[in-house]
């Protein structure tokens, strides 16, 4: 936590983290992308579990903030991409993360039930 939170606060000023969907990436930009926030969607708003490799995810405490290299996409909800931690390639990873505010670079953690 403390070094998510180091880093996010070592971020260039007026930073927003912007998805790519052609890479995969996500990285520092101008430019939020509104468009692969979860936060305005029914299935984030009414706390539903997510689904991924066989498992069940529920939301697990406040949005987070993350550094983009901190995150790699592995999945989409929709439109919405679905973030691991950067290298962890298990089947069952422990958490997952959906972005919540891409001008702020905050995610949402969901925990493997």
């Amino acid at each position: 936590m403390v070094f998510s939170l180091m880093l996010l606060l070592s971020a260039p000023t007026g930073q927003a983290c912007a998805y790519n969907p052609e890479t995969g990436k996500v990285s520092y930009s101008a430019q939020a992308t509104p468009a692969y926030e979860a936060k305005k969607l029914d299935w984030f708003t009414k706390n539903e579990t997510l689904q991924y490799q066989g498992g069940s995810y529920r939301k697990f405490g406040p949005l987070w903030p993350l550094a983009p290299f901190e995150i790699e996409a592995i999945h989409e909800k929709g439109e919405i991409p679905i973030f691991i931690d950067a290298g962890n390639y298990v089947d069952n990873p422990d958490m997952i993360y959906v972005m919540a505010s891409s001008s702020e670079c905050h995610f949402q953690r969901y925990e493997l039930q």
